[in-house]
This record gives C-alpha cells, structure tokens and sequence, in this order.
C-alpha cells in the first residue's frame, strides 16, 4: 500500500521524524532490554555501536539517493518496530524496525544501487574507524576506551556482513542481483572484518 504525502509517494508506515524515534527505541530494545535505556546501557559499546551503526546505515541509503535525485525517507514498519523490540526477550536478534523508501518521477537505476550498497559500506567504514581507534586508545592505555571501541567496532562489522546476505529483504540480495561484483567485493570486506573479530584470537 502507498499513500500521498506532500506530493510525493512513500509506502504505508509511519515517516519521518517519528520513523527515526520509533525504530531507535525498538532497536535499543531489542538489543539491551531495559537497560539499554539507563545511562550504562546507552554508555556501552554494544547499544552505542548499534545505534550509530543503525542511523549511519539508514542515513547513507536516503542520502546518496537523494543526491541522485530522487526521493527517499526512512519509514518505520509497525511490524518491524514490534519484532524487533520483542527480540529483547528472544535468543535471536530480529533487528528490523524499518527501511529507506526511494521513489521519484524520474527513478534513478544506477543511484538506486549506489544508495543500496551505500548501507553496508558505511558500516565497513565506521568498523574500520572505531578498530583503528581502539588500537590508539589501547597504546595510550585506555583500557575502556579500548573496550568501548572494539565492541562498537565489532557490531558494525557484524551489521555490514548480516546485510550483506543474498537473501530478501536486506541489501545484500538487491546488490546480487544487480551488480555480482560490487556484491561480491563488499561481502568479501566485511567478512574479513568479521573473522578479525570475532574468529581470531
């Protein structure tokens, strides 16, 4: 279902700003229950890392498509927000509180795509970064810095590799399916990241 909303089109859920209020408390939810709302909750590395993982990811889509010129806002999914925050009480981490909604009288293929891969490669980016950070932090002997670092370093990674499954709805199958190459490149990235991680010692 799509519906009007000032001139432009965008499919059923709830728009801008209240979409990004929504599924960041579903999301903190889900990862850290309650306490993730508590000043320790949001300190950590793991609330914090998703979060900004979260809103970087969701953020690069809707930017690069609006520089190619089409429309595109973040849109909650009432369904996805109520999933993901009932993760909180489940072993398995549904994070799905929402998705990047891009449209425009003159759809743009190739911004599409650019917009569509712009997701997971932020969180490649921001993995690299806070893992680059945290080695600083390590050799300056801040030990918690360190901490905080790695496990926000350690979630983007993760973020950038789940997203990067060939499967529906998530990028990594619209990205398969359009271009195998920039698919396989970035899935190699990440997947690399991810064993340094959280593989080896």
């Amino acid at each position: 279902m799509r519906r009007r909303v000032s001139g432009r089109w965008r499919g059923s859920g709830v728009g801008e700003p209240w979409s990004w209020l929504l599924a960041l408390a579903a999301l903190m939810l889900g990862v850290g229950g309650l306490e993730a709302f508590t000043l320790r909750g949001i300190a950590s590395g793991l609330v914090s890392g998703i979060v900004i993982g979260f809103v970087v990811h969701e953020a690069a889509h809707r930017n690069v498509a609006r520089r190619a010129g089409m429309y595109s806002e973040f849109v909650a999914s009432p369904i996805g927000v109520l999933i993901t925050a009932a993760s909180a009480v489940s072993p398995i981490k549904i994070l799905a509180p929402g998705y990047v909604q891009v449209w425009g009288y003159r759809f743009n293929p190739t911004g599409a795509i650019r917009s569509v891969e712009a997701g997971p490669l932020s969180n490649i980016v921001l993995s690299t970064v806070f893992t680059a950070a945290s080695l600083l932090a390590l050799q300056e002997a801040h030990p918690r810095l360190h901490s905080w670092l790695l496990d926000a370093g350690g979630v983007n990674a993760w973020l950038a590799l789940f997203n990067l499954i060939p499967v529906p709805p998530l990028d990594g199958y619209k990205l398969f399916n359009s271009t195998r190459r920039r698919w396989a490149l970035l899935i190699l990235a990440s997947t690399i990241i991810y064993l340094l991680y959280y593989v080896v010692p």
